[in-house]
């Protein structure tokens, strides 16, 4: 079933917001119409762990970004993370617990400067 799948952290978000429209497209089809609000909240708790942290963000601003843009951000987040190689949640979690010069920083700057 689709909707067990959409937590799975080895696909792409991408993948997971097409099979999350295609879903709302099937039940509009057939008359069945979830409000906006619902929709929003739907999406957000069907995305993998690995997202928790950006999820907050979105969802603690002063009011709800509507769908399309949520849609939008959860995109250009995940391209983001593809092309900056950045660290899963629990990585960027335990950051917060780094000092100024662990080693994990210092490795994550050598790699930086050595791409330039």
């Amino acid at each position: 079933m689709a909707i067990l799948r959409l937590k799975d952290e080895r696909g792409k978000l991408t993948m997971h917001i097409q099979i999350f429209s295609a879903m709302i497209r099937e039940l509009e089809a057939v008359d069945i119409k979830a409000d906006k609000k619902m929709q929003v909240c739907y999406l957000l708790n069907t995305i993998p762990s690995s997202w928790e942290a950006f999820i907050s963000v979105l969802t603690t601003q002063e009011s709800m970004p509507k769908l399309d843009g949520i849609i939008t951000k959860l995109k250009a987040e995940e391209e983001r993370r593809m092309t900056h190689d950045t660290p899963t949640t629990n990585d960027s979690m335990n950051l917060v617990n780094l000092k100024p010069n662990s080693s994990f920083i210092r490795k994550k700057e050598r790699q930086g400067q050595e791409q330039k």
